[in-house]
């Protein structure tokens, strides 16, 4: 097979080049470049040259997020480069595999195809081979957080390479290194390597590199509140972006601006900036950037409201917020699609594997036949061989016979592989759904009794409206917003706690204050008591911390704090205390209320139990959160305890690892 001479590695090269460029501007008609120069290259049995433009196929895939067809190219050429025993052609294609990894965030396997890219290059390769491997290996590292590891990447292209690469490479390398400076919050050495990488580019006509470094060194400004600079920089940037019509660029920028004049309180100048950044979103079709500024609307007209009480922006801040959920719900919707059509995918590809399987076997077979009656003829020609013949023929059709059904064998354990997988994905499926259910029920469980504190409050409003009492009128109105910044805080909390649980339930285990989270719910509790005409005591308050997950700690503290006010008559007492004891602490919440029966207390964790009954007002209640609470504490490596006693109170006991010392 003939192989591209120097003249004709150039001519590639070139062409490369070429359609680099191309695609930046028309990936489709890059794409149909590379299949009419590959037809060409193989018709001329140049195959280096049609394995190089297949690779670059498969990047431009991977840019249109044709993952699939992505993969198969690379493929294709790594199994054509090995059979020919091309080693460098085979560490290109495990290289453009693990740069198809990166983009899907499977990182681990990227990993693995770029260091088997590395095994395989030797010092006399070309530099720009050896420059891609290590600067992918920097950025694999760089995406898992191993920052060291990705430093010592960049400190080994700067020392081996640097001075024989291009500009753009150059760049490349100093971009990619400060933005791990970045990532670790060392901004002054990410904003040093930001100006070196500037400077490589400096007559050149890498128009858009310039602006992205400029963006870059504007947020570096913006992290450090140099707004002046910040603001200087990502305008600079903006102007590029606005002339080249970039509006995915142009939207980051401008919500950049935003977020400085948010910081600097130029609220309208803010409102404007996200507006323009919405905008540009939208006429993208970006899904999370739009997301993303209506949530940014959302807080700038939620301290508008806040500090002018106007009602038009308080409906502002409304909508926003309720757009921004409706979106979130959208994308929840959509991605769970994506995973459901993948998974009929994976199973319509076994399926015609299977069916290819099924016709080679067959194959197989209708081949034996021949080779059968090719051998009868033979017996009924070469009569003086019949012996032999007979004896052959039989072992021959001995060992097709032991090698078929060794197929069959290692077929069936595929197809037990593949079933036992697709059980326990599904099984994995099924379990993140009943933990998600679980959040929300808790999340609806915690919000109920600061909400009726505020509707309670709005009936004592009206009755004071009725009545003329102002001045009272005013204070009420002062609780009534200092309630309900409670709740949002609560409800903020507990959605983003709520975000972080997608999977199965895990603590992160900190040090929290007990006085604090005693302190935190005593204002929305201490209302929700009185008028119930119950007594809020605090006899014993240890200062103490304890190992515990903040969330957690709270939604045990405030269902079980709630329950004892629903089930305390008027006229009853409710007291909160805090010890410790031998390297535990142990929060006691005691009531003088209806208590329970042995019964009851026996039943009363096990979530198959409905705990059906009536509180101190008659009110229906179910007790579910309890079990929540057993859950937790658990997690937590705590004990939760509980005495009752049926008209005359329970005491809970919870008992969690003090923060001095570690939790076995």
């Amino acid at each position: 097979m003939a192989e591209p001479s120097v003249r004709d590695s150039l001519t590639i090269e070139s062409l490369l080049e070429h359609i680099r460029e191309q695609s930046e501007n028309s990936p489709d008609s890059a794409l149909a470049t590379i299949r009419e120069q590959v037809q060409l290259y193989q018709q001329n049995g140049q195959q280096k040259a049609r394995w190089e433009l297949q690779l670059e196929e498969s990047n431009i895939r991977r840019f249109l997020n044709q993952q699939d067809s992505a993969n198969q190219l690379a493929a294709t050429v790594l199994e054509q480069a090995q059979r020919s025993a091309n080693r460098l052609m085979t560490a290109k294609a495990y290289l453009q595999l693990g740069i198809n990894k990166v983009q899907i965030y499977k990182l681990d396997e990227a990993g693995d195809y770029v260091l088997k890219a590395q095994q395989l290059v030797q010092d006399d390769d070309p530099v720009l081979l050896r420059f891609r491997i290590a600067n992918e290996l920097a950025i694999i590292y760089k995406k898992l957080q191993k920052f060291d590891l990705a430093l010592q990447y960049y400190d080994q292209i700067i020392a081996n390479y640097f001075d024989e690469l291009p500009a753009y490479n150059r760049y490349q390398t100093l971009l990619n290194k400060g933005n791990v400076y970045a990532m670790r919050e060392k901004y002054d050495e990410a904003e040093t390597l930001y100006s070196q990488a500037s400077q490589q580019l400096e007559n050149t006509s890498y128009t858009r590199q310039k602006a992205l470094v400029l963006y870059n060194m504007g947020g570096i400004n913006y992290r450090k509140q140099d707004y002046a600079k910040a603001t200087s920089n990502i305008k600079q940037a903006m102007t590029f972006y606005q002339a080249s019509g970039e509006k995915a660029q142009l939207e980051r920028c401008l919500r950049v601006l935003g977020a400085i004049d948010y910081e600097r309180g130029n609220y309208e100048q803010s409102i404007d900036y996200y507006q323009r950044a919405l905008e540009a979103a939208q006429s993208t079709g970006n899904i999370k950037a739009i997301q993303d500024n209506y949530n940014n609307l959302y807080l700038v007209y939620a301290d508008l409201a806040k500090s002018s009480r106007r009602a038009d922006y308080q409906q502002l801040e409304i909508d926003y917020l309720t757009k921004y959920y409706e979106l979130k719900d959208s994308l929840y919707q959509t991605e769970t699609t994506n995973k459901i059509i993948e998974l009929e995918k994976k199973y319509e590809n076994e399926k015609k594997n299977h069916e290819i399987e099924k016709l080679s076997k067959e194959n197989a077979q209708q081949e034996n036949i021949i080779l059968q009656q090719k051998a009868h003829s033979r017996f009924l020609i070469l009569l003086s061989l019949f012996i032999s013949c007979i004896l052959l023929l039989f072992i021959y059709i001995y060992f097709v016979n032991r090698r078929k059904n060794k197929l069959i064998s290692i077929q069936k354990k595929r197809l037990t592989n593949q079933r036992n997988i697709i059980a326990s994905q599904n099984k994995n499926l099924q379990q993140s759904l009943d933990t998600q259910n679980r959040i929300f029920r808790i999340i609806g469980h915690d919000l109920r009794s600061p909400l009726i504190s505020i509707f309670n409050f709005s009936e004592i409003i009206d009755f004071m409206t009725e009545e003329g009492q102002t001045e009272e009128l005013k204070s009420v109105s002062k609780e009534i917003s200092k309630m309900a910044g409670s709740v949002l805080d609560l409800t903020t909390n507990l959605l983003n706690w709520a975000r972080t649980q997608a999977g199965d339930i895990r603590p992160f285990i900190q040090p929290v204050s007990v006085k604090e989270v005693v302190k935190q719910h005593h204002e929305i509790y201490q209302q929700l008591a009185e008028e119930q005409k119950l007594i809020l005591d605090y006899p014993q308050m240890d200062e103490v911390s304890v190992l515990a997950d903040q969330n957690m700690l709270n939604t045990i503290y405030r269902n079980i704090l709630n329950n004892a006010i629903k089930f305390t008559p008027p006229g009853g007492r409710i007291a909160i205390s805090c010890t410790a004891n031998d390297g535990r602490a142990e929060i006691a919440i005691a009531d003088t209320g209806m208590g329970m029966s042995k019964q009851q207390v026996q039943q009363l964790f096990d979530n198959n139990q409905k705990q059906a009954g009536k509180d101190a007002q008659g009110r229906k209640s179910t007790g579910l959160g309890l079990s929540f609470c057993k859950e937790f504490t658990e997690a937590m490596q705590g004990e939760i305890r509980v005495q009752s006693e049926q008209n005359k109170g329970t005491v809970f006991r919870l008992q969690l690892p003090i923060a001095s010392e570690k939790p076995s």
